[in-house]
């Protein structure tokens, strides 16, 4: 079960400088019984853009009862338009899709002083003309050169497994110019944050699309997860990845045992080697399919194992063995029975 966050802001309204800049900060709370680690994003409201807001660390782990704080800087570009704007806090579990258990604070709002546009200098007019006989020399000399064209550049993938496979590319490459054609600010921001860097060799999960978005979800060689959002609308064009998580092997008995279903239900004798000893991958698949729609539940622990049942309404049942000091790790699960 995905962890029912807590968020709040510190004040219902804050007040920028005559720089139109400012900071607030916003709490979340696990009122769990266990550990998990959650994603802060930020939601912008009408009018106002993502862009205007940053935040360090979104990602974090949270023990029970705790509480972590987010500084959220603010920083309205000059030439938007004056006006009231607001913002909210969105928080919800690494290991889940946001639209599974997300949970938004209340509006925080803030106003925009009016300001201008700086004016751009004249030089670089003049530059760009002097060098535009140069590049028109380079051109003409490319085009019609007998052999040897360099090859088109690079396009935008209008499917988003396509273009979440290229965002992980260029970011595995190092093509920082690629990237950021790829993404947000803000995303790409996320992703050049990470530390590490992780393993890139990225297996492919599912895209799954809810409220105008795709989310694609894949995993690497250590088990790592990384789930991109990409905005349906953006998909053939430019900045179509709006947010990128980072996960690792889930910390809690159920989430793990989940992790291990899903993929034995798609097939992914390599994912689930990862999450379980070679016996008990042997065994799962000599049995009929893997369960569809199935529940889960705890029913035993201690002497270091917990074990989960995985259950269907039609009858199918079976209990995980999960080594509770390998939770986080590989192959955790340790026996079935």
């Amino acid at each position: 079960m995905a962890t029912e966050w807590v968020i709040s802001s510190i004040a219902e309204r804050v007040r920028l400088t005559g720089e139109n800049r400012g900071e607030t900060s916003f709490t979340v709370t696990n009122p769990g019984s266990a550990p998990d680690r959650v994603v802060f994003e930020l939601v912008a409201g009408d009018g106002a853009d993502v862009s205007w807001f940053s935040v360090e660390e979104p990602q974090r782990l949270v023990e029970p009862g705790a509480s972590v704080s987010y500084l959220v800087k603010i920083l309205v570009p000059a030439g938007a338009p004056a006006g009231a704007y607001s913002l909210q806090g969105r928080a919800y579990s690494a290991d889940t899709a946001p639209e599974e258990g997300s949970r938004l604070s209340g509006r925080l709002a803030f106003d925009v002083a009016a300001s201008a546009k700086p004016k751009k200098p004249w030089w670089p007019y003049a530059l760009a003309a002097g060098l535009a006989v140069v590049v028109l020399a380079v051109v003409g000399y490319l085009v019609f050169r007998p052999d040897d064209k360099p090859p088109p550049p690079a396009g935008f993938p209008s499917d988003p497994r396509a273009y979440a496979e290229a965002v992980l590319s260029a970011w595995g490459g190092q093509q920082s110019a690629r990237l950021a054609d790829l993404t947000t600010v803000q995303a790409n921001q996320k992703i050049t944050a990470i530390p590490g860097p992780p393993n890139k060799h990225w297996t492919f999960v599912e895209c799954q699309g809810a409220a105008g978005s795709s989310f694609c979800k894949f995993y690497n060689d250590s088990g790592d997860t990384i789930l991109l959002r990409l905005t349906n609308e953006q998909l053939g064009s430019a900045h179509a990845t709006t947010d990128a998580t980072l996960g690792g092997l889930p910390a809690d008995g159920v989430a793990y045992a989940r992790e291990f279903v899903d993929a034995w239900q798609r097939a992914d004798r390599t994912r689930m080697l990862q999450l379980s000893v070679p016996k008990v991958v042997d065994a799962v698949v000599e049995m009929a399919a893997a369960p569809k729609s199935p529940l889960y539940s705890i029913v035993a622990g201690g002497g270091g194992l917990v074990v989960v049942r995985v259950r269907t309404r039609e009858g199918f049942s079976i209990d995980l063995q999960i080594g509770t000091t390998l939770l986080g790790q590989q192959h955790a699960i340790v026996g079935r029975a």
